[in-house]
């Protein structure tokens, strides 16, 4: 039955992989010993209408799936489904008040010294909010789970929209193998360019080179270079590995990786902060400088933070299509 494998398949995704066979048989063993004793009572097959009212009686696949996981946490698995769902949901929009808020602050307030200095701020100062925004939606579904409510969109939901199954390759990655080439050929360039810039600094500054230059390599900063280098090197070894197909979760884990080390490769290019110094003694021309200074070590704690956005999701995607919920899947604990 399409229906059948379909509502399995949404199910499915919720569930851990270590258990995930062993309950979707389960679980499809009992719906089709309901569905025949229903077809034996009417005498007759069952329609797509009638399968489809059995599978919405047994409850929404994602309610369905955290059925099978134990309970010992501040929000269980009857209630998670709908607070992961109010997260999802709610978050866009928490961001964008808080955007438009500190957009109509920097507008209409007092100017600011330095503006990239504010947006930054604003940047980092956004972390908290998500924390509170968090915990507030946690503490009220934890009061809900106590007081045993049922959601009031539990049963709004309709299986005839459930998605069509996947048709999964094994071993199939999520990336095609031009792409994969192509990101790995990426990735030895900026290695090669980032070896020859040292020799080479009009490749990064271009026509400014005649005004200023590479700040020179001092004992630190000579450590932060290597290290940056040697990240970069690790982005290529896991690129490398990527290119042979290794399944989904696998492929997961090597795409969180590459950003996690990207992420550090920006950390350390922003502590090191003076990138250029100025030719001459001009002081017009050393606050240039010192101002693309700034400029561009704004440009990476800008970067860091989208990237930091882009691993968080990365990993929220990892998560919910691969084993969704490691410890002790279907809850919350604190």
């Amino acid at each position: 039955m399409e229906l059948l494998d379909r509502y399995l398949q949404v199910v499915g995704r919720f569930l851990p992989v270590e258990t995930k066979a062993d309950t979707l048989a389960e679980l499809r063993a009992h719906l089709l010993e309901t569905m025949d004793d229903r077809a034996e009572t009417m005498g007759r097959p069952l329609t797509d209408g009638e399968v489809s009212a059995v599978l919405k009686a047994h409850g929404k696949p994602e309610a369905v799936a955290m059925r099978y996981l134990p309970q010992r946490s501040l929000i269980g698995p009857t209630v998670f489904p709908f607070y992961i769902f109010t997260l999802r949901r709610a978050l866009p929009f928490v961001a964008a008040i808080y955007a438009l808020a500190q957009t109509m602050a920097l507008v209409f307030g007092p100017a600011p010294r330095h503006t990239l200095d504010s947006i930054g701020a604003a940047i980092l100062q956004f972390i908290p909010v998500l924390l509170t925004f968090w915990a507030v939606v946690t503490l009220v579904f934890a009061l809900l789970e106590r007081a045993g409510k049922a959601m009031p969109w539990e049963d709004d939901w309709d299986p005839a929209k459930l998605p069509r199954v996947e048709k999964h390759v094994p071993g199939e990655q999520g990336k095609s193998m031009p792409a994969r080439v192509f990101e790995l050929v990426i990735q030895v360039v900026a290695v090669a360019y980032f070896l020859m810039v040292p020799s080479h600094p009009f490749l990064i500054i271009g026509p400014g080179a005649a005004i200023m230059r590479m700040a020179p390599l001092t004992d630190t900063s000579r450590w932060l270079y290597t290290g940056i280098l040697a990240l970069m090197v690790a982005q290529v070894v896991l690129r490398s590995i990527g290119l042979r197909p290794r399944g989904r979760q696998t492929d997961a884990a090597l795409t969180i990786g590459v950003k996690v080390l990207s992420i550090a490769t920006i950390a350390l290019a922003i502590v090191v902060k003076v990138y250029f110094v100025p030719r001459g003694s001009d002081p017009d021309m050393a606050y240039l400088v010192a101002l693309t200074n700034h400029f561009v070590n704004m440009g990476f704690r800008i970067v860091l933070a989208l990237s930091s956005v882009d691993l968080l999701w990365e990993i929220w995607k990892a998560a919910r299509h691969g084993t969704p919920f490691p410890v002790g899947a279907g809850r919350v604990s604190l």
